[in-house]
């Protein structure tokens, strides 16, 4: 069993010397890895990135939540994508493709997003250029790896980058929003202050 997943890891870090080398390219062949393999991947590339995203922002608990928290809901969000593309190319295109390695594409598409949300807590618009680059890797493996229609898979990959940008700026304007309200209280207080100063004098 050892010498199979020792084999299986040596498959897996030749592939991501090619991959990052040349992403498009590799994204185009896709290798046939088995779920453990697969699941044991995505859990180590999220792990190291969730992770890092907190020793960047400072921050003990970030850095436990992206340690175990990030892998856990980047999983399961990797299904229910996976299951979206392939229910979305069975009823609407009509083919049916594989649902493993749709999984495998979001995982492998999803490394620049993921190398890139390391940095993201010191500026938060760089997810917008990670996803940006995981929606280009999705299309290119969409369709020259599945083989599906070119402007069908462009339209939806494109609806969906607009739908996080629209998340992404709700976000952002809600995060402002909490922090004027955490400072406006401490700004009244040095008002407050420098008032009965002023009275004093």
């Amino acid at each position: 069993m050892w010498e199979n997943i020792q084999k299986d890891w040596q498959q897996v870090f030749a592939y991501l010397k090619l991959y990052l080398a040349n992403p498009v390219a590799q994204i185009r062949k896709i290798p046939d890895w088995d779920w453990r393999t697969n699941l044991f991947f995505l859990g180590v590339l999220s792990a190291i990135s969730g992770s890092l995203h907190g020793l960047v922002s400072g921050s003990l608990f970030s850095f436990i939540l992206g340690f175990i928290f990030f892998p856990l809901t980047l999983t399961v969000v990797h299904f229910i994508i996976s299951g979206f593309f392939y229910y979305f190319s069975l009823f609407i295109i009509g083919r049916e493709i594989n649902y493993k390695q749709i999984f495998l594409l979001l995982t492998l598409a999803n490394i620049p997003f993921l190398a890139i949300y390391i940095l993201s807590a010191l500026a938060s618009p760089l997810l917008l250029l990670g996803m940006a680059g995981t929606s280009i890797l999705l299309i290119v493996g969409f369709v020259d790896y599945f083989l599906l229609p070119k402007k069908v898979v462009m339209r939806v990959i494109l609806g969906l980058f607009t739908f996080y940008v629209v998340m992404w700026i709700w976000g952002t304007i809600q995060t402002t929003e909490i922090k004027k309200m955490k400072s406006e209280p401490t700004t009244r207080q040095h008002l407050d202050i420098l008032e009965k100063e002023l009275k004093g004098k």
